[in-house]
């Protein structure tokens, strides 16, 4: 079925495309536990993590385990004074019951923000960390357990605080200092950080920034960049200079590149899952994979309602888009208004464009030729352009086009036509009216004002000819909605054109469902 809509998108790089593959989905989330998840069994974590596994969810990355002076284990450390032992063991066991992957925090501090630039401050949280690295490994011996697939360091690495070289070197110290002591507590396991970005650096500076980080830290294996988009309220097309330029600068590192998509609004709500298939549809063309936050308050269809709604939300649009076996449509095509020389082409859903933007893949006959080049909007995945030679635009061609694919490889049935053209000259479009018709409500189309005995030829989307009418005496043209078989016509987009003295008027209409 056509659907009658307009996107509007921001940049689109095609070489990234090839980078990522585009994955559109949500693969991981993170964790943040409190005290109240003390009381959770082994059989409740694995009803959550069975849920999360549901909707393609497989990594769970832990928010804290032990920090300031609270553990979620039964810790060995006497800096840690007020343990809720149960939360790390029983998520651990129900990891490796289920298959989920866990990534494990080492320690943190909640003064971070306002004392993290102190060489105090480091050096005691160094030693921190590295002693509840030992513990976690010596004591909880999260290194035999099967689901233990990696280390999170928890201090949130911003572009504000340490933009100073003096505050750079203090960094790069302070995350070797730990993610160094991981490897040789835990050879091969995969260090990770969760950094976030103010805006406040240009792009060129925030590239350096991270160029130096990353390029001093050969430890650190994952970064784990938090859109903003939550937290902050900023569009996602806003941020895909900062995404493409930390991309980059992990590709020049060997750093795997993942993106923490918030799930939640400014006022801490679970998000609309419109606004979610946003952020996947342009996340997933810079990152390797793509986590949220968070998955216990947003997520969980336990928590609320407005969770439950999310998750089911959500588990709609994963399963859609498994089950997805629809090729693409034209929904619209013709000439812009005002050239003559240019086709505008768009589709029902985003298209790959590498594809797209071939020049064999459209032919326009008569007279017969493939366009000199194809334009893509900039940032839509619905729409190109195609530049021509200049043409009459009175006159009707036939545009095929042919193997065009969605996102998911469904490719567009070869060799479709569709008319454009027929552009008129000084008259006016006739009125249609009701424009959109529902055939449910409305038995009759009428288009106005056409004088008595003038033809009017109805045409559907590909061009063919569904109907002649013939304007009345009070010159109007009215139309049953059926074909010429008196068959009620499909949802869709249809063109009417009149013929009177050699000039034509020319005109479309919708036709839905409901």
């Amino acid at each position: 079925m056509v659907k009658i809509k307009f996107f509007i998108f921001l940049i689109l790089f095609l070489p990234l495309l090839i980078y990522c593959g585009v994955n559109q989905y949500i693969t991981g989330s993170f964790f943040q536990a409190n005290s109240s998840h003390n009381f959770y069994t082994i059989a409740n974590w694995i009803l959550l993590f069975n849920d999360m596994k549901i909707i393609g969810l497989d990594t769970a990355i832990l928010q804290f385990v032990a920090f300031d002076g609270t553990s979620y284990y039964n810790d060995n450390l006497i800096f840690l004074t007020n343990s809720y032992s149960n939360i790390l063991p029983r998520m651990l066991i129900a990891a490796n019951t289920t298959g989920v992957k866990l990534f494990i925090p080492t320690y943190y501090h909640t003064t971070w923000f306002s004392q993290g630039t102190s060489d105090s401050f480091l050096s005691l949280n160094a030693t921190r960390n590295s002693n509840v690295i030992a513990d976690l490994v010596d004591n909880i011996r999260i290194d035999t357990n099967s689901s233990f697939t990696g280390w999170y360091i928890p201090y949130e690495v911003d572009d504000v605080m340490f933009v100073s070289p003096a505050n750079r070197t203090k960094l790069v110290n302070f995350l070797n200092s730990i993610a160094n002591y991981c490897k040789i507590k835990t050879p091969g396991k995969p260090v990770s950080i969760a950094p976030f970005f103010s805006k406040s650096l240009s792009v060129s500076e925030f590239k350096d920034f991270w160029s130096y980080i990353l390029s001093n830290t050969p430890n650190i294996d994952i970064v784990v960049l938090q859109d903003g988009v939550g937290a902050r309220g900023w569009d996602v097309t806003t941020i895909l200079d900062y995404y493409n330029a930390i991309k980059e600068v992990c590709d020049s590192n060997n750093k795997m590149f993942w993106s923490d998509l918030e799930i939640f609004t400014t006022n801490y709500k679970p998000a609309d899952i419109n606004r979610i298939k946003n952020q996947l549809l342009y996340e997933s063309l810079y990152c390797q994979k793509i986590v949220s936050f968070e998955y216990l308050f947003y997520l969980n269809k336990w928590y609320s309602s407005d969770t439950a709604k999310l998750y089911t939300d959500y588990s709609n649009y994963y399963v859609s888009n498994l089950e997805d076996s629809t090729p693409p449509k034209v929904i619209k095509a013709g000439f812009v208004i005002g050239y003559n020389n240019k086709i505008e082409v768009e589709f029902n859903e985003p298209i790959n464009l590498l594809n797209a933007k071939q020049t064999t893949n459209y032919w326009i006959d008569p007279p017969g030729f493939y366009p000199h080049n194809i334009e893509l909007i900039s940032g839509n995945f619905y729409k190109v352009y195609l530049n021509v030679p200049a043409m009459d635009t009175t006159l009707f061609y036939n545009l095929y086009i042919k193997n065009i694919e969605d996102l998911y490889h469904n490719k567009i049935t070869n060799n479709i036509k569709v008319m454009i053209g027929g552009e008129y000259k000084k008259e006016e479009p006739a009125i249609v009216y009701p424009n959109p018709a529902r055939i449910d409500i409305d038995s009759q189309i009428i288009i106005k004002p056409v004088e008595e005995g003038i033809k009017v030829k109805i045409f559907n989307f590909q061009g063919k000819l569904i109907e002649e009418i013939k304007g009345d005496l009070n010159k109007e043209a009215r139309w049953n909605i059926k074909n010429n078989d008196k068959i009620l016509v499909s949802e869709g987009i249809y063109f009417y054109i009149i013929n009177k003295d050699d000039k034509i008027q020319k005109g479309a209409f919708v036709i839905l469902n409901r």
